[in-house]
């Protein structure tokens, strides 16, 4: 039960993070012409990136080996670290500091990468000693 545990509470992060960011945490509404702000295209790339995450912790979940764990927990920690650069580095965000997108979505993007950084690199030290252990035990 042990070896998906972190493939599990990757899997929840990532899939909190997609609905979240498509409900309560999104970016700045519709403007009255119809016109969205910078910030709708930083929602949408995040986005992506969440969708990506949602798929490495369901490759997580399906693999069996320990080794190509390691390499999806390496994946998802690169994928988490571009998701907190997306708002406001990568993309800009609205120029007024009290919007939306600087008040809730923001935030949020960068305690859910975060979360899922620390939830990847717990499994990864779990995963690299039990592969170690296995290694000098098959030798």
């Amino acid at each position: 039960m042990r070896k998906y545990a972190g493939g599990s509470i990757l899997l929840i992060l990532s899939l909190l993070f997609v609905i979240g960011e498509q409900t309560v945490a999104g970016p700045c509404p519709v403007m009255p012409d119809g016109r969205f702000m910078v910030c709708r295209w930083a929602s949408q790339a995040a986005f992506g990136v969440g969708v990506v995450l949602v798929i490495l912790s369901l490759f997580h979940l399906a693999f069996t080996n320990d080794g190509m764990k390691l390499g999806l927990d390496l994946a998802v920690i690169a994928n988490a670290a571009l998701l907190m650069l997306i708002p406001n580095h990568l993309i800009h965000l609205c120029m007024k500091n009290h919007m939306r997108c600087h008040t809730v979505m923001e935030p949020f993007v960068l305690v859910m990468g975060v979360l899922m950084i620390a939830a990847a690199l717990g499994d990864f030290f779990f995963r690299r000693r039990v592969v170690k252990k296995e290694a000098a035990h098959g030798s």
